[in-house]
């Protein structure tokens, strides 16, 4: 692990207490909300208490009032609706959201999640096919269809209405499927307020809209739905500010109190108790199970669980899904063993591109987030299937390299890509591969800038040792829910003097161990406790009775019954 370059944050001190005063908060806190941009009191208050009020009106979304009416039509007829998810997280949760919202309101109402491995991505024409012979007569497709122009085409020709609903980037030519309607925050010519939506925050919108056009004016049936949305929120790694800010800070206390069966052993098996809920929780244990089933087995699964009311059922589920997570950790690990290997093959190329025959395309994306992390460049992972002559894609970024623009500008070489800054996927036949690696580093030279390449923290503000203490943390707790687009603050505290080094073991096979230091520190008589997860390695750096400058988290550590502050390292160097 290398050292990083820290950016330390301007302090922003004008105004902050002036603002401090009138949202009753600390000065420390309005600055931080300064830095983020909130200056206006109103802005600021409604960051500090999101409400349900705030949401936008679903009704702004284009195409929303065609896609109601559609519909309710479909429910007073008693139509066979289909609702067609995805096998992620936010396509699992966007289509247990909108069966049991139109079961809710008696629609006759069936939903199908594709296979990763059998029916692909996306709404496929061969699947409008057997549908319609089903008898389906409208299709609503949750977090995918953006791009379905041939099932849109098949669903035409046999008749079958089609609502589309998805939160992906349009056809960079400005096209959309033909359809009763396209509801899409991203679409060139829509007027709603806020973009970044998930697919599962898109199926609410239009069921909220739905019941209002129906005449329901209950406020259970707005909340009722929350725990999906903010569940997909966080693991479909959606920026936290605005809407998504309030889906998740209402969406965990729905989640807490939740009567759905599915996410209640959910809970249990992946060990997180309701009242330690966060936002962190739903990113990093309940989301990657449901995603692991989608990667090694069938989302199904995950579908079937968060709609089941028995007990027994969803018990039996929820182990399931913990046992392909672990499955998928174990592949996970053994992938990112070999792309680093292979990495060291192109250790001059900006943009890594990797292959292999011997990777699961379900597993790529993951690693691929991996080997971002650690080298600090844009990776592209490729699971090539030799047997059906195919490739399959997925590629992360670094800060500020567009990867799906990049990828989308080679897209003579691919058959299909999707995806937005951070993230893209695609397919493409094996033979291409070595004119799409050198496009890709054609690209890169141009666009990716060195500074993009070095590792770096973001820093918010340099603390004296004196200030650190439990009424600070709480004070920060406010600015929660942390995730993309908010993120957790960030502090140095320079000349911090190692009393204690210890060695903790990793739980992973080929993990490496962990670092955790007693520091003496002024205005803490008893010190403090610090811990650098997977650092074991950099203890050299600071010896016992050396000092060292930290970069850390402030947290809160809890500890039969008793509380103490604990700084979780991002970064040290010598003082």
């Amino acid at each position: 692990m290398a050292s990083k370059r820290w950016n330390i944050s301007p302090s922003v001190a004008d105004g902050a207490d002036s603002l401090a005063a009138r949202l009753g908060v600390s000065p420390f806190v309005a600055r931080l909300l300064l830095a983020r941009g909130l200056s206006a009191e109103a802005a600021a208050r409604r960051f500090l208490e999101p409400s349900l009020e705030h949401l936008h009106d679903p009704l702004l979304l284009p195409d929303m009032e065609p896609a109601v009416e559609r519909l309710a039509q479909a429910i007073e007829a008693g139509e066979k609706i289909l609702v067609h998810g995805d096998y992620d997280v936010d396509g699992v949760c966007a289509a247990a959201l909108m069966t049991r919202a139109l079961r809710a309101l008696k629609a006759n109402v069936e939903v199908f999640v594709p296979h990763r491995q059998v029916e692909g991505y996306d709404l496929q024409p061969e699947t409008v096919g057997r549908l319609a012979g089903e008898g389906v007569r409208l299709i609503v497709t949750v977090d995918c269809g953006i791009v379905a122009f041939e099932a849109a085409r098949t669903a035409q020709r046999l008749g079958v209405d089609l609502i589309i609903t998805d939160h992906h980037e349009p056809d960079p030519s400005g096209e959309l499927p033909e359809a009763v309607a396209v509801v899409n925050p991203k679409r060139d010519d829509s007027d709603y307020p806020f973009q970044e939506l998930c697919g599962t925050a898109v199926a609410f919108k239009v069921c909220t809209a739905l019941v209002r056009r129906l005449g329901i004016t209950s406020t259970k049936f707005q909340t009722a739905f929350l725990d999906l949305v903010a569940l997909a929120t966080c693991a479909d790694c959606m920026p936290l500010i605005d809407e998504n800010r309030i889906f998740v800070k209402w969406g965990l206390r729905t989640l807490q109190e939740t009567n759905k069966a599915g996410l209640k052993a959910l809970m249990q098996v992946a060990k997180v108790a309701p009242k330690d809920l966060t936002a962190r929780s739903l990113g990093f244990a309940l989301g990657p199970r449901i995603n692991a089933i989608g990667r090694m087995d069938a989302a199904a699964h995950a579908l079937t669980l968060l709609l089941t009311a028995d007990d027994r059922e969803a018990e039996r589920l929820a182990q399931l899904l913990d046992q392909a997570n672990r499955e998928r950790q174990q592949e996970q690990e053994r992938i990112l063993q070999e792309a680093m290997r292979q990495a060291e093959r192109f250790v001059d190329d900006r943009v890594l591109v990797l292959s292999s025959a011997k990777w699961h395309p379900g597993i790529i994306g993951i690693v691929a987030s991996k080997i971002t992390e650690a080298l600090c460049r844009p990776t592209v992972m490729i699971a090539v299937d030799e047997e059906n002559d195919r490739a399959r894609g997925s590629c992360r970024s670094v800060d500020g390299f567009h990867i799906f623009d990049a990828v989308n500008a080679c897209r003579d070489y691919l058959e299909r890509c999707g995806g937005h800054q951070g993230a893209a996927g695609f397919d493409m036949r094996p033979a291409n591969l070595p004119q799409f690696r050198d496009a890709m580093q054609l690209i890169a030279a141009e666009e990716l800038e060195d500074e993009m390449l070095e590792p770096n923290v973001r820093v918010d503000a340099v603390l004296p040792a004196e200030a650190l203490d439990l009424r600070l943390a709480r004070e920060l707790s406010m600015l929660e829910p942390y995730g993309h687009g908010n993120h957790e603050p960030v502090f140095v505290t320079r000349a911090m003097s190692v009393t204690h080094q210890q060695r903790l073991a990793s739980k992973s096979v080929n993990g490496v161990d962990h670092l955790k230091l007693r520091l003496q520190a002024e205005g803490h008589p008893r010190g403090l406790e610090a811990l650098f997860w997977r650092a074991w390695p950099r203890a050299e750096e600071c010896p016992v009775e050396g000092q060292v400058d930290l970069c850390y988290k402030l947290e809160i550590n809890t500890y039969n019954g008793i509380q103490s502050l604990q700084l979780n390292l991002l970064d040290l160097a010598a003082s």
